[in-house]
């Protein structure tokens, strides 16, 4: 560290307390601290966890729990989360729960065993799931949940702006003059979700039209039902990328043409080489990426100091329209654009 030290012009004590994360308490400067840390990676330094553990009290671990890693858009989320992590000296554990309840649970008293400094999930939602996070919290778990949240459980949240993305993206259909615009999704009992149905719905009743919800289930028949029916609508919504990219498939397999005959608005925006596809996907863009570095920013927060207070913070969203929803008269067919969407 003296050769640091020297190096930064700094005292042995400042870099000390740069590479055990205490510099912004001792009136350290960020300048200062980025200094410290480029000459110390120059300089290949590798610091002592265990020792660093012992005079901080601290890991620099943290647990992240994924519901799936089999759709882009929570890898996506987790990327921000362990690059914001990685700039603050922090390493991730990332673990996949896709099974039920009492899975996640022992998940997270595996990954508290390791002595993680915080936790980080999207939550299942599951009156045994409130009672644990509860739980944890009064235990002083520093505990942030990402892209979902309990409303009564008393910690921070970062998700997207879904009312207003989805209200934005539905006003789109409507602008290109469609009156029949169907919602595709499960509305299933997740605050965010329930958001994403809510912009819908005031959205159409803002035009005093009918909404149209088509339920998702096990398999297409539901849909393939509504798509061949004489008055389906001409337009949908749908709750995710995922959706809407079925229902294109869906559509087009039964000869229907996207947008002429059907219109279709996704939701998230995280798919790749969407450009790439048959019919390039327009739909709510939601900086995943963003919202993994925002998480981890609040449980750094909470890491130092708890707050023990549900707050959510939204995420602003944007429209990307391509081609599956089809242009209105002042943008040329194929042109890319962005409308920035306000916060839920």
């Amino acid at each position: 560290m003296v050769s640091i030290g020297k190096a930064a012009g700094v005292s042995h004590a400042t870099v000390s307390k740069v590479i055990n994360d205490r510099w912004r308490e001792k009136g350290i400067t960020q300048e200062t601290r980025d200094r410290v840390w480029r000459i110390a990676q120059e300089m290949n330094y590798r610091p002592n966890r265990l020792v660093r553990s012992v005079f901080t009290g601290r890991t620099f671990s943290v647990a992240v729990i994924l519901p799936t890693m089999r759709i882009s858009y929570f890898t996506k989320v987790a990327m921000g989360i362990a690059a914001e992590a990685k700039r603050h000296g922090y390493h991730t554990l990332l673990s996949q729960v896709e099974q039920g309840i009492e899975d996640e649970a022992s998940e997270i008293e595996s990954l508290l065993e390791r002595r993680v400094d915080g936790l980080m999930t999207s939550p299942r939602f599951d009156e045994a799931n409130r009672a644990n996070y509860r739980r944890l919290i009064g235990q002083g778990v520093p505990l942030v949940f990402f892209d979902s949240y309990y409303p009564d459980v008393p910690c921070p949240a970062v998700v997207g702006g879904d009312e207003a993305g989805m209200r934005a993206a539905t006003e789109h259909l409507i602008g290109l003059g469609h009156r029949k615009i169907g919602y595709y999704g499960d509305v299933i009992a997740l605050p965010h979700i329930l958001d994403r149905f809510e912009g819908y719905r005031r959205a159409m009743e803002a035009h005093r039209l009918a909404p149209v919800h088509v339920k998702m289930t096990g398999n297409d028949d539901g849909l393939r039902g509504v798509l061949t029916a004489t008055n389906r609508p001409t337009a949908f919504v749908t709750e995710m990328d995922d959706d809407a990219m079925n229902l294109v498939r869906l559509a087009l397999g039964l000869g229907l043409r996207v947008p002429e005959d059907v219109a279709v608005m996704g939701f998230g925006d995280y798919l790749e080489n969407v450009e790439m596809l048959r019919v390039p996907l327009s739909s709510a863009h939601l900086d995943l990426e963003r919202m993994g570095r925002l998480a981890m920013q609040v449980l750094l927060r909470e890491i130092k100091k708890p707050s023990k207070r549900h707050e959510v913070t939204h995420i602003p969203m944007e429209m990307v329209i391509r081609e599956s929803c089809g242009m209105n008269t002042a943008k040329r067919p194929g042109r890319r654009t962005r409308e920035i969407v306000g916060k839920s």
